[in-house]
């Protein structure tokens, strides 16, 4: 598994598509140690990346606020309704950065991970994310 932060430094991200998941929520207390997650290459050809999402991962108000993203181009990639996004507290958004050496993309994976309800806990991937770093 290859995994690569990724440092933006002053450079604004596009969003060039979103990855379609087979399995995007996870329950049971284990979550609260992370996820395995498992998508398809953006470039085709069947190639299956996997990535382990922390609830150590920083919350995607920051990319927002160091204006690297911003809520209304999620919104329109089908992350959350800005209704959602204006309504509940964006901190509640976590990202992971992914880079895969195998094709070369680069990757935006937006989640939640807590506990939900009274003992349940959840990881909702919100989306997976091509993105361009515009290196």
């Amino acid at each position: 598994m290859a995994f690569q932060k990724i440092y933006l430094k002053k450079r604004y991200m596009i969003i060039k598509q979103k990855i379609h998941l087979g399995k995007s929520s996870f329950s049971g207390v284990e979550v609260m140690d992370g996820v395995l997650v498992e998508f398809y290459c953006a470039n085709g050809g069947g190639f299956k990346h996997e990535v382990f999402v922390s609830p150590n991962s920083p919350y995607l108000n920051d990319l927002v606020t160091e204006g690297k993203i911003d809520f209304e181009s999620l919104s329109k990639k089908g992350v959350a309704t800005m209704s959602i996004f204006e309504k509940q507290t964006p901190l509640l958004f976590q990202y992971q950065f992914f880079n895969s050496k195998e094709c070369n993309n680069d990757y935006l994976i937006i989640f939640r991970l807590g506990e939900w309800q009274n003992g349940r806990y959840m990881c909702e991937i919100n989306a997976i994310l091509e993105i361009d770093l515009n290196k």
